[in-house]
């Protein structure tokens, strides 16, 4: 239900909050004529798993000073963030960051302000996650309020300058930092499709603006977990509603079938050729798509062998393309609210 959280605290050091300044690193502001102190630690520093950052600049002129702590919650608490963490479980915090910052920083964690909250839901999916995520992408296409972004089939993300909206593979994302993370090896092994949904605020402002939340802190989220588990699921489920559900893109783009995008997905731009001359075929034949009838357009140019290699593809876009994309958008709409 959340991942990364980033917590503050004004004040002073010793008074506030105990933080041994000669365990990070320091870095000196002219401007300011002030140090910025700063570190990451790591879990296991050789892996650098279940990172914790933590930044602290001190009073000067008439403010006071600033202490920032920035982790994943899951990732702290259960070593993984491809399951979803109940908010319940935040109740671990206190004790597990004690622990883990023990000789670097004391503090109460649990009453510290949250400046920036990261809400999700990692969905298992009926179809490759690469399907959604096109779907997304293209639904959004040209939306002027919000930058958009895409890597390959693994993410795609629509961002302005108070949040950051991301929906991505989290087990290839998993993988892509940690090859041997037993979890996401798991779920790869077993053909998990985890689609991960992902809502980033980047300032306190932004939190109460979006979830109409002042004050939030650690222990407001778990004290309250059920209620606020059901509103962030709200929050969710309604921000995806509005940002594809009421849009000239999404109309235009949802009477198309999901073969098109399976094309762009297995194809890219490894064979442009067998890419044109698909889209062709499919403009005459989008609710009848027979595979060995299009297998016969290319024997003039193929050889057998890649012949065999264009069937097994086409019977594999046959398969995950039945899906329109309107059906794509029910499933995840359903998973939401599940």
């Amino acid at each position: 239900m959340i991942d990364t959280l980033v917590i503050h605290q004004t004040g002073e050091n010793r008074q506030h909050f105990d933080l041994n300044l000669k365990k990070l690193k320091s870095l000196y502001d002219d401007e300011n004529k002030t140090s910025r102190y700063f570190r990451t630690f790591y879990e296991h520093p050789e892996k650098k798993k279940a990172p914790v950052y933590i930044e602290y600049v001190p009073s000067y002129s008439v403010e006071q000073g600033r202490l920032k702590v920035q982790f994943s919650a899951p990732k702290i608490l259960t070593g993984n963030s491809i399951e979803n963490l109940e908010l319940s479980g935040l109740s671990e915090l206190q004790d597990t960051l004690e622990k883990r910052l023990k000789g670097v920083l004391n503090a109460d964690f649990n009453n510290m302000r949250i400046s920036r909250l990261d809400i999700c839901k990692s969905m298992d999916m009926g179809e490759e996650t690469g399907m959604y995520l096109l779907a997304c992408d293209n639904a959004r296409t040209g939306n002027g309020r919000y930058a958009s972004y895409r890597f390959g089939n693994e993410t795609v993300t629509f961002t302005n300058a108070s949040r950051r909206i991301t929906f991505y593979d989290k087990v290839k994302e998993c993988l892509a930092l940690d090859r041997t993370d037993a979890l996401a090896r798991h779920y790869q092994k077993a053909g998990k499709n985890i689609l991960r949904y992902e809502i980033q605020h980047k300032g306190s402002k932004s939190i109460s603006r979006h979830l109409k939340k002042n004050d939030l802190s650690i222990e407001t989220l778990y004290r309250h977990s059920n209620k606020m588990k059901t509103e962030f699921s709200m929050y969710l489920t309604n921000e995806f509603r509005k940002f594809f559900g009421y849009t000239a893109q999404y109309e235009m783009f949802r009477e198309q079938t999901g073969i098109i995008y399976a094309v762009n997905s297995e194809l890219g731009k490894r064979n442009l050729i067998l890419k044109v001359l698909t889209k062709m075929y499919l403009l005459e034949h989008l609710q009848d798509f027979k595979p060995n009838e299009f297998v016969q357009k290319f024997y003039k140019i193929y050889s057998n062998r890649n012949i065999a290699k264009a069937r097994k593809l086409l019977n594999r876009i046959e398969k995950i393309g039945k899906m329109t994309k309107n059906d794509l958008f029910q499933e995840i709409e359903m998973k939401l609210v599940a």
